[in-house]
């Protein structure tokens, strides 16, 4: 797995298309219970969350215009 946190350090606003390699049990953001990079769960989640939002916002037409 490439770590995006890895790849963004020292780059400044730039990406580094070479990634470091995940450090996993080694890293800060590595989740022992979730056996996975806590940083990236969480964006599965927030991902998650924002559908559910614009599935409720879809089913109010009043609404439409809000956050847009």
């Amino acid at each position: 797995m490439k770590c995006p946190l890895l790849g963004t350090m020292g780059t400044g606003d730039k990406i580094n298309p070479e990634w470091a390699d995940c450090l996993r049990e080694k890293c800060a953001w590595w989740s022992a219970s979730l056996k996975s990079c806590a940083v990236l769960k969480a964006a599965v989640e927030l991902a998650s969350l924002v559908a559910i939002g614009n599935e409720i916002a879809q089913k109010m037409p009043s609404e439409r215009h809000f956050g847009r």
